[in-house]
């Protein structure tokens, strides 16, 4: 007889810590517990038989052993517990009053850092940008917050500058896809690496820290978050070959204004300049040189008025991408033909070859697929010149930091009103402003040869890849619906009429709806009978025949056109009703045919399956009754709008 199992020791009970026990096991407090279960990203587990364990199930939380044995063995486990001695020795200084070793003691305070942590949760930097969703939401989050008691100014400080390193990196590398403006704040998509990163940012308002939010938890992810973006936006930057950490104004980022305050550098202007101040400081080492020659000055004094010029350049590079894109749809034009050569030479060679070359077939195959990914980026980096060549001016009542990193991402030029920010490139008097983004009812003064359009039209145009109709978004006029650019459309999903008409670049809100437009052409037709029914009167009265005659001509012609119609319209019938009932009876065998042959497959199929395929035909079957409600709840409206309007 085998030795009695005791209960915890194996299964379930062995799997599985409490929480009381694992803070017995790893000798920290509460406090430090949780900074280090969300800084390593180990979460409470429930386990799968409450009855194994010793505890309570239904009051602890339950960690796995493995994980808590993964977090005895962390560095930070150790600068905690020499935190909470110097945390000891602080306070029994203070006590004492002993100022200087007080002091002494605060300059030797633990210091810790999150690098192994962003390496040891994220293997690849693919990993890290599908995680980065989070880490944008929570940091511009803090960037937009006032400084309080609980959140210094440094980490606020420090939240405004990697975000707008980020926003940087995006604007550079025209990575933005979509925007929609929502009730929570403004959604934002970037692509990056093939990967989409979407990330939540809060309008420009003042917005107090409520007291219900325990924002020590919110202050350790954003430790983590902060070392994260710090090193996702350096390996952004190494891999364009861009200095980090860019240039920015402390001002602007004081301001809450960091994304005007960046400047991008290339990366081999700084080191050249670091080349020759090294030499010079080995020059001015050397006992013999004390001086330093008028050559080396004339150098350095030109590699400063190259970094001076690198800001103005930035504006040429937005005129200078329209033509390159030209330039790049002409390349993928010829890429797209000589991949389709290729394929067809493809398929002729297998045709005449047969089985004896397959090898060879697979490498043509990976090079004309490598080619189409050619074809593809070629085509992709379109969508960074929506607004080449535009210059925009945003009004004062328009949020300016949302604007600028929308049209920058897309090549546009971008001025604001001087009393809102300094730097300007220019003002709203420069006569190369094509389009000015304002959101007042009315405006007092326009320009000439420029077009006045609201916000939404920025974010719709780059939803849709082009260009809107600019008359629907003028200022004071009820814009179209703002439609989100995250909805997916599939087979049988409802799709309102707005999201068509504005993909084909059609009028909505401005326009009647179909059925008004069929009415209004039925109106039209009749009132151009009724004039040309007063002409023919009036000329009958000029040659002296009576209204009396004239209506008892017209009733006769009326009523001959009608004969001629119906006898038409017999003639007709017999023929049209014997094709239509052809084609029902043909439409209903084969529609029988189908239901058959489905009864059939599923009846051959095992219970399993054939469970998963009733369970897909009821799914399709809520999406369309789901859909025609939506139909009928949208035709009863427009049947109100049109009692109202009548």
């Amino acid at each position: 007889m085998g030795l009695k199992i005791k209960k915890g020791e194996r299964g379930t009970g062995r799997r599985y810590l409490s929480r009381t026990q694992a803070l017995r096991k790893l000798q920290v407090t509460l406090n430090d517990f949780r900074r280090l279960c969300i800084l390593k990203g180990i979460y409470p587990r429930v386990p799968e038989v409450a009855k194994s364990l010793k505890s309570n199930a239904h009051r602890s939380t339950f960690y796995y052993l493995k994980d808590i044995q993964f977090l005895s063995h962390d560095p930070l486990l150790r600068k905690f517990r020499e935190h909470k001695v110097f945390v000891r020795k602080l306070t029994k200084l203070i006590a004492k009053r002993e100022q200087a070793a007080k002091e002494a003691l605060e300059e030797n305070r633990p210091v810790y850092t999150l690098d192994h942590l962003v390496k040891e949760r994220y293997p690849t930097f693919v990993d890290a940008l599908r995680d980065l969703d989070d880490a944008l939401s929570l940091l511009t989050l803090f960037s937009r917050l006032p400084k309080s008691r609980g959140i210094p100014q440094s980490r606020i400080h420090n939240c405004r500058t990697l975000t707008a390193e980020f926003q940087h990196y995006v604007m550079h590398a025209s990575a933005l896809r979509k925007v929609f403006f929502s009730v929570k704040g403004i959604y934002y998509q970037a692509e990056i690496k093939g990967t989409p990163i979407t990330w939540l940012v809060p309008y420009e308002f003042n917005m107090p820290v409520p007291r219900d939010v325990d924002v020590r938890v919110m202050l350790t992810f954003l430790e983590f978050y902060e070392t994260l973006l710090g090193f996702v936006n350096f390996q952004l930057y190494t891999e364009l070959n861009l200095a980090y950490p860019p240039r920015i104004d402390e001002e602007a980022t004081e301001a809450g204004e960091a994304i005007d305050g960046c400047r991008v550098e290339p990366q081999s202007v700084l080191s050249d300049i670091a080349a020759d101040a090294d030499s010079m400081d080995t020059d001015m080492a050397k006992p013999a040189k004390t001086t330093v020659s008028a050559r080396q000055m004339a150098s350095l004094q030109k590699k400063v008025k190259e970094i001076s010029a690198r800001t103005a350049m930035d504006q040429e590079d937005n005129n200078a991408a329209a033509e390159s894109a030209d330039e790049t749809t002409d390349i993928g034009a010829d890429l797209a033909e000589f991949v389709t050569a290729a394929q067809t030479t493809r398929t002729a060679q297998s045709a005449v070859t047969g089985e004896e070359e397959e090898e060879e077939q697979d490498d043509s195959l990976l090079k004309v697929e490598e080619l189409q990914r050619l074809v593809d980026s070629a085509g992709s980096d379109d969508r960074g010149t929506l607004f080449a060549g535009k210059v925009f001016f945003i009004s004062r009542e328009v949020p300016r930091t949302t604007l600028l990193f929308l049209v920058r991402s897309f090549g546009g030029q971008v001025g604001w009103d001087a009393t809102v920010a300094g730097g300007s490139p220019f003002g709203v008097d420069d006569p190369r402003i094509t389009y000015q983004v304002s959101d007042r009812p009315n405006l007092t003064h326009t320009v000439l040869g420029r077009t006045y359009v609201q916000p939404q039209w920025v974010a719709d145009s780059i939803n849709f890849g082009k260009l809107m109709e600019p008359n629907l978004y003028a200022p004071g006029r009820a814009l179209p619906a703002h439609l989100s650019p995250f909805v997916e459309y599939r087979a049988g999903d409802y799709v309102p009429e707005e999201a068509k008409t504005l993909a084909q670049g059609g009028v909505t809100g401005a326009t009647l709806d179909d059925d008004e437009e069929e009415e209004e052409v039925t109106d039209s037709d009749e009132d151009s009978e009724e004039e040309d029914q007063l002409e023919a009167e009036l000329k009958a009265e000029r040659a002296g025949v009576s209204s009396a005659e004239f209506a008892a001509k017209n009733k006769a012609k009326q009523t001959k056109k009608g004969t001629n119609k119906s006898s038409t319209k017999a003639t007709e019938t017999p023929k049209a009703a014997v094709s239509k009932q052809r084609s029902s009876t043909k439409a209903a065998e084969t529609e029988a045919k189908a239901a058959e042959l489905a009864d059939l497959t599923k009846a051959l199929l095992p219970n399993r399956k054939r469970r998963i395929v009733e369970r897909l035909e009821r799914q399709t079957k809520a999406d369309q009754t789901e859909k025609l409600k939506l139909q009928q709840r949208k035709d009863n409206i427009k049947r109100q709008a049109k009692k109202q309007r009548s």
